[in-house]
């Protein structure tokens, strides 16, 4: 049960990864297709805010994973152990 449960998490983790950085993508090509910004801050940008984003959404998902409030345990019961059973139940 405990390997299952941590395959789902890094699938969670791996999901919420990609549309994180798909959707970042999206905002910085919005930018550079109105020229709002130049090349050199679009480079700059990219590697910059990816990596702020993604710390940001590790560190939320840790702690709502390994908290011990109440968002946690309805995180824990409403997503994690239903989509366990959904993934390996079904």
């Amino acid at each position: 049960m405990v390997e299952m449960v941590a395959r789902t998490l890094k699938k969670m983790i791996h999901q919420s990864m990609a549309e994180q950085i798909l959707g970042q993508a999206k905002r910085i090509n919005d930018l550079h297709m109105r020229g709002e910004q130049n090349e050199a801050e679009l480079h700059y940008l990219r590697h910059l805010d990816k990596e702020k984003e993604i710390q940001k959404l590790l560190t939320d998902f840790m702690n709502l994973v390994f908290g011990a409030g109440e968002e946690s345990m309805e995180f824990w019961d409403s997503v994690i152990i239903r989509k366990t059973f959904a993934y390996y139940c079904a």
